[in-house]
């Protein structure tokens, strides 16, 4: 699945040409080969090139499936500090109601939600886990939306972004 809008190529290098694009949240099937960053795929039934770096692996737990496809339907959604919806969120309050939605409660806010469900490693971040952010007492939580394995792992709190500030051990947590 592509976390944002990619550029389909014909062969595994920037300089080959564009075939087409890959819209955000499109889908392709990996065929395993990849090389300096890019990956080969069946798009459109022909063998195709995309950037690893805004691929993610989709859920394969069906709650975090239902929780992933929850947040992703609320992009666009306005940015209010302390909302839970439906018009307008937070960055917990999306957590917490994308996981609400797949039938798994979770505390309101980012230091709460800190201290649910199973600690999980970088190394084994999955789709659907929540990434938490800003030191030992976190005052913020995304959704992961790719797997450790993935080139740059990816997050959905307000924006795509990258844990790059986290997760440190016991930043990531599996609600479910």
């Amino acid at each position: 699945m592509a976390t944002i809008a990619l550029h389909v190529r014909s062969g595994p290098a920037t300089a080959k040409s564009s075939v087409g694009r890959l819209a955000e949240g499109g889908r392709v099937s990996a065929t395993g080969r990849t090389s300096h960053g890019v990956a080969e795929v069946t798009w459109e039934k022909h063998h195709r090139w995309v950037s690893v770096r805004y691929l993610a692996t989709p859920a394969t737990d069906t709650r975090a499936q239902q929780a992933l496809a929850f947040a992703t339907a609320q992009l666009g959604t306005p940015y209010r500090y302390g909302a839970t919806g439906p018009k307008a969120f937070d960055c917990s309050g999306l957590t917490q109601a994308s996981w609400g939605a797949a039938g798994v409660t979770i505390p309101r806010t980012a230091a709460q939600q800190f201290t649910l469900g199973t600690k999980v490693a970088k190394a084994d971040l999955r789709p659907g886990d929540l990434v938490l952010f800003h030191g030992h007492k976190p005052s913020h939580v995304a959704i992961s939306v790719a797997t450790a394995a993935s080139s740059t792992p990816r997050v959905r709190g307000w924006r795509w972004s990258t844990p790059s500030s986290a997760p440190c051990p016991g930043r990531v947590r599996r609600p479910a």
